[in-house]
């Protein structure tokens, strides 16, 4: 195996190291920012992909199967009907729901793997340059690029599946990085292995043998071309077997229509196009100023935002990073720049900005969806190549400042100012984010799972029909996204223990499971009204919940049942009704009421029943479960609880 002659790298190596182990909290530092600045995803619900991947224990527990052979059927549905062979991403994308059943917990989860990669990278970093000074100075930027966007984001959602795939990769370059050092076999099994992992994960770490062929360039001494080849075919030979079988699932199962995502449209100028939009979605601030939702019109109005104690904290960090980091200059402890470590690291870390882009940017599905500023969740390992790009930019300008004092201070000062104020923007947008994913994915979650541990179906019986109504709305956040709607049996059934026929949350399903099965009467223009015999279970739960205070939900039984283009405009009961009520602990009943209709003929009246006259049949520190027998017919989609001032 070629040689390199290190030169003084010893010697920097030497003088790196005096200079970060007195300087050592500055990684804690780092690691503190990047908290901070992604600690919005803890108040968060399961979004996009885990909305659905989060009901896969209801799944197991309802169909009373075995977890191994559920992540087998996945498996196999993903490449009968998928054309996809990922076999992990089964696994990784529901064991983790199965072995983390709490949501903070799990999103704590995703933060140690973010942590995990950050300083796994730092260490590949170290390694490809022998430099302790620019490995820190790659990962200090990394906190400006990890924004949050209504989109398939790699932070917000697909239960840590970027984190794992680059963990994975990582792991593969450091091991392959031993092995060209010490020529040891079993490290080149352990690097090919690894690798392996990734691309049986997913399809876009098929270029990422790029990263391996690289690293052997570094090791060739000469660059002879013939090295790098036949050190780089056992990582080629395994991405074009991966390729073949994806491939030839494409004739084995040609009855499916497959996975759009993968679907490659070879076409220039929307590929280039497409790969501009991704690099692009990796830079700081893209989304907060490409603004393509529209959440951002007025960002500066209110400054107030900008103003809180993480914004002070995220400034003074990196004030004292670049603080301590011109000091190591003037001290004389920080070497100047290696050229051979720093064109290393810029090489790998212009690889890493792009590669990961390309594949998402072949696809048909990413070239119609992606826009400026949204980028698809590869582009959580294009936010390490970027800081990679700016940290040699800044280790280069450090070494040519070194001479300077006052120079160094104010470039270093400068640069934290920029730097605290983008990552202080950066953390009120993904704040904003959060908050507005939160009226879809968590606050009617979080509600009606309070409300079944609270019993609110506790009475009602198994194999129930139940028809759902909410005005949480997620096509509001991103076209086509009722179908992450979590309010499936497998949800109910792991919160409430009750086994449901199917519920129904999508156009469509009352027409199948009533109009088809019932007495149905027609009104003309397309309106209906279906009878519901009494000894058939059939209920209707409403519920609304707008913030993490307060909501109510109401649930009876189904007498009839008035449609209106398939969309239910009334539902009667003549059954008691419960209503589930969630409030500030400092309210008191009084301040509750329930306002609805009766229905006398075809004549709504409306009326009003005041807290302190409702039957309380169970309570706790900030909810209530109520009961009304009306001993009327009444509208239950008309039912709303009120908060007012009034007394009875």
């Amino acid at each position: 195996m070629a040689q390199v002659n290190l030169g003084n790298d010893t010697s920097n190596a030497l003088k790196d190291r005096e200079w970060i182990n007195k300087d050592i909290y500055m990684y804690l530092i780092v690691m503190m920012l990047s908290l901070i600045i992604v600690s919005p995803m803890l108040t968060t619900g399961y979004v996009s992909d885990d909305s659905l991947n989060s009901l896969f224990r209801g799944i197991v527990l309802e169909s009373r199967g075995s977890l191994p052979h559920h992540i087998y059927s996945m498996a196999k549905n993903s490449i009968i009907y998928g054309a996809r062979f990922i076999p992990l991403v089964s696994i990784s994308s529901s064991v983790i729901f199965i072995l983390i059943s709490n949501l903070y917990l799990y999103k704590m989860s995703i933060l140690f793997l973010t942590v995990t990669n950050i300083l796994l990278f730092r260490y590949l970093i170290e390694l490809i340059t022998r430099s302790k000074a620019l490995s820190f100075l790659s990962i200090l930027f990394l906190p400006l690029s990890f924004q949050f966007r209504f989109f398939h984001d790699p932070i917000l959602s697909f239960g840590g599946l970027e984190q794992i795939v680059f963990l994975y990769t990582l792991s593969s370059l450091i091991f392959l990085e031993f092995y060209l050092r010490t020529n040891r076999k079993y490290l080149l099994l352990a690097s090919l292995f690894f690798f392996m992992l990734d691309l049986m994960t997913y399809e876009s770490t098929y270029p990422f043998f790029m990263f391996h062929s690289l690293l052997i360039y570094f090791h060739s001494g000469d660059g002879k071309i013939s090295f790098v080849f036949r050190k780089t075919t056992p990582f080629l030979l395994m991405v074009m077997v991966f390729i073949l079988i994806s491939v030839s699932l494409r004739f084995v199962f040609p009855q499916n229509d497959g996975y759009e995502g993968i679907k490659a449209k070879f076409s220039t100028l929307p590929f280039m196009i497409t790969l501009l939009k991704q690099c692009y979605a990796a830079t700081p601030l893209s989304y907060f100023v490409a603004d393509p939702h529209s959440i951002f019109s007025k960002p500066f109005v209110d400054l107030r935002r900008y103003f809180g104690v993480p914004h002070f904290l995220i400034t003074v960090g990196f004030l004292v990073l670049f603080f301590e980091f011109s000091r190591g200059n003037i001290r004389g402890s920080n070497p100047q720049s290696d050229p051979r470590g720093t064109k290393r690291a810029f090489l790998f870390g212009f690889l890493l900005f792009v590669i990961p882009s390309t594949l998402v940017a072949l696809s048909s599905k990413y070239q119609k969806e992606l826009s400026w500023g949204v980028g698809y969740i590869p582009v959580y390992i294009s936010y390490f190549g970027l800081s990679i790009i700016m940290g040699v930019i800044s280790f280069e300008m450090f070494g040519g400042l070194r001479r300077s004092r006052m120079s160094l201070y104010i470039f270093s000062m400068i640069l934290a100012i920029v730097c605290g104020v983008i990552g202080s923007i950066n953390y009120t947008n993904n704040e904003t984010v959060t908050k507005y994913l939160n009226h879809a994915f968590l606050y009617p979650r979080a509600f009606i799972e309070q409300g079944m541990k609270n019993g609110l179906l506790k009475g009602v019986p198994q194999e129930s029909f139940l028809v759902v109504d909410n005005d949480y709305d997620l096509d509001a956040i991103q076209g086509g996204w009722s179908f992450y709607r979590w309010d499936r049996r497998a949800f109910y059934f792991m919160n409430s223990g009750v086994r449901l026929n199917p519920v129904g949350v999508k156009e469509g399903f009352l027409k199948k499971n009533f109009i088809s099965k019932l007495n149905t009467i027609d009104l003309g223009g397309q309106s209906f009204c279906i009878e519901v015999p009494r000894e058939q279970n059939h209920f209707y739960l409403g519920y609304y919940a707008h913030n993490s205070e307060e909501g109510y939900a109401v649930l009876g039984k189904i007498s009839s049942l008035f449609l209106k283009e398939d969309r239910p405009y009334r539902v009667t009961s003549k059954d008691s009704i419960l209503v589930y009520v969630q409030i500030p602990f400092y309210y008191r009943p009084q301040k509750l009421s329930l306002v609805g209709h009766f229905i006398d003929g075809n004549s709504p009246e409306p009326f009003t029943i005041h807290g302190n006259h409702l039957q309380l049949i169970n309570s706790g520190m900030n909810w209530k479960l109520f009961k009304i027998d009306p001993g009327k017919t009444i509208d239950l989609k008309s039912l709303r609880v009120v908060f007012t001032d009034e007394g009875a």
